[in-house]
């Protein structure tokens, strides 16, 4: 998953990630990853239109956007 995560940080690409919140619920996001270390991804959700900081451990899944226009969701 970091793997992912440098490489689209890298190249500016957008990620879309599915995510445990704090409630326990999974939710689907699409962010602008701004930096990121071991345990935490600070990032631009475009589902909340706010800078957000997202636990890793708590991503479930995350794939690079191919085209990188914005989609609503």
């Amino acid at each position: 998953m970091l793997r992912t995560v440098k490489q689209a940080t890298k190249i500016n690409r957008l990620v879309d990630i599915i995510y445990i919140d704090k409630a326990g619920q999974l939710t689907k996001r699409r962010l602008r990853i701004l930096k990121y270390d071991d345990n935490l991804l600070v990032a631009y959700c475009f589902t909340r239109r706010s800078i957000r900081t997202f636990n890793i451990e708590n991503i479930l899944a995350i794939t690079p956007v191919t085209n990188n226009y914005l989609i609503a969701h």
